[in-house]
């Protein structure tokens, strides 16, 4: 599924050397299944003047490989050229989440319309972010407007060719699709992601567990993975390595309403028998089959998250910050 929002608006981004590269945001785009995004793309424009200036610097990975359609050399100066790029996958959870979080309570906003205004917001205060680095996008497409032959009449077109990187996009993308034409069951694909990312694990095929140590940067705790065959549905909790004593449930029960106010993907959860705290993230598979590219999203989005507020829930069960304080200042160091 797609979900894209034509836009027509001024973008800053940023070389790896510090120079500023401007452009024109002509469309964001959105490869998803229901919340979950497999890919980012941007389509912008920029004069001939400067797309030359781009590919001579090989910014955006172009390196002059775009076929036989499109001919550098016979740009025309007075039209600007159009550039699709994707982001890397590596930060696409990472950009949904956040603009997703930033996102104002009163506003109901498609999916590529959350991604295009934090981008926009983050341009125009010059952010230092990664989601504007031009080496975190590669060029897929490029295409300018040309005339149509005379003898067809009068008007333009778009012509143009995939770059290196729109190739290797296309059939990464096929591969997907033959992946998830194979896979279905959804403990074998959960287990073959980990092997697939070299993760130790350790599994119950019966009961349809998986459990791994996360060592996050804040700190460790365990993940558990869990497949329901007979209701098609992929569960993954992470658990924090603190329990919550009773006279922190209402401290704590507060810092999580505050936090779940602001995710769009899962929610963090406490035990009143136990006072255990975790974080889910779930699909119900109903209908449709799972992919190894489905379960990178539910496992990294889940382990985002806990890295997100594994400090502010830390400061509130040891009594170092309030929840209002803790969600507001995760990053206060601990006494």
């Amino acid at each position: 599924m797609y979900d894209l929002i034509d836009l027509d608006n001024s973008l800053a981004l940023r070389t790896s050397e510090g120079q500023l590269l401007n452009v024109q945001i002509k469309e964001v785009a959105l490869d998803r299944l229901d919340k979950f995004v497999k890919n980012c793309n941007l389509t912008f424009a920029v004069p001939a003047r400067v797309y030359k200036n781009i590919e001579a610097t090989k910014l955006f990975g172009l390196d002059g490989e775009i076929g036989e359609e499109f001919v550098p050399e016979g740009l025309d100066d007075d039209k600007e050229v159009e550039i699709e790029v994707g982001l890397k996958r590596e930060l696409i959870i990472r950009l949904f989440q956040e603009a997703s979080d930033r996102a104002p309570d009163d506003e109901d906003l498609e999916l590529a319309g959350l991604v295009a205004r934090y981008l926009l917001q983050l341009g125009d205060n010059l952010a230092e972010s990664p989601f504007l680095l031009t080496d975190n996008w590669y060029a897929l497409y490029v295409q300018q407007e040309v005339p149509i032959p005379k003898e067809m009449g009068e008007g333009s077109l778009k012509m143009g060719g995939k770059t290196v990187w729109g190739h290797r996009f296309e059939a990464e993308a096929e591969k997907e699709d033959l992946e998830e034409e194979d896979e279905g069951e959804i403990f074998t694909v959960m287990a073959g992601f980990f092997e697939e990312q070299e993760l130790n694990y350790q599994s119950d095929e019966d009961d349809g567990v998986i459990v791994l140590s996360i060592p996050g940067e804040p700190g460790t705790w365990n993940c558990y993975c869990e497949a329901d065959e007979e209701q098609r549905t992929c569960k993954i909790y992470s658990v924090f390595p603190l329990k919550a004593k009773p006279e922190k449930y209402a401290a704590i029960s507060e810092l999580l309403m505050r936090i779940n106010y602001r995710v769009s993907i899962g929610n963090f959860e406490m035990g009143y028998e136990t006072g255990e705290i975790r974080f889910r993230t779930s699909i119900d598979l109903e209908g449709d089959r799972f992919s190894k590219a489905l379960m990178k999203q539910l496992f990294v989005g889940n382990i985002f998250k806990v890295e997100q507020y594994y400090n502010s829930i830390l400061m509130v069960l040891i009594g170092e910050a309030t929840p209002e304080e803790a969600i507001d200042n995760p990053e206060l160091s601990l006494t």
